[in-house]
C-alpha cells in the first residue's frame, strides 16, 4: 500500500533589474526603479512516484509612494501546472506554464504581453 504525500513549498527571492529589464516589454522597463522581488508558492501531491504540481510566481516592484513608507506592486504572474513520474533518480513528466500581465494602479501600462508553453521532460537528479 502506497503513502499519499502533499508536497508544498514558499520561496521568496530578489532579481537584479539588469535580468528583468532585458526580458519585459518597454513599457515595463520605462516604469521599473530596479527593485523587483518575487514570491512563489507550490503545492501538489505525489503517489508511488506519480506526482501533480501546481505553482505560481508573483513579481513585485517596490515603489516609494506618497504616505507610503514601502509599496509592493505586482507587474506579473506566472503560473504552473506539471504532472510526472520520478522513479529513483530519474523523473518524466508534462509541464505547462503560462505568464500573464498584472495591471497595477501603480505601474501606467498601455500595452501588456502574455504567454506559455508546455515541454514533456526527462531529468536526472539526485535530489
Amino acid at each position: 500500500m502506497g503513502v499519499l504525500f502533499l508536497i508544498f513549498a514558499l520561496e521568496f527571492g530578489f532579481m537584479p533589474d539588469l535580468y528583468y529589464k532585458e526580458l519585459e516589454p518597454q513599457e515595463v522597463t520605462e516604469s521599473l526603479n530596479g527593485q523587483c522581488l518575487y514570491a512563489d508558492g507550490e503545492i501538489g501531491i505525489e503517489y508511488r512516484g506519480l506526482f501533480a504540481l501546481i505553482s505560481t510566481r508573483v513579481m513585485f516592484l517596490k515603489i516609494p509612494e506618497p504616505g507610503y513608507t514601502l509599496l509592493f506592486a505586482p507587474f506579473r504572474d506566472i503560473y504552473g501546472i506539471d504532472i510526472g513520474y520520478k522513479r529513483g533518480i530519474v523523473t518524466a513528466g508534462v509541464r505547462h506554464e503560462c505568464d500573464h500581465p498584472v495591471i497595477s494602479r501603480c505601474i501606467q501600462m498601455e500595452k501588456t504581453e502574455h504567454g506559455g508553453y508546455t515541454s514533456l521532460y526527462l531529468r536526472i537528479s539526485n535530489d
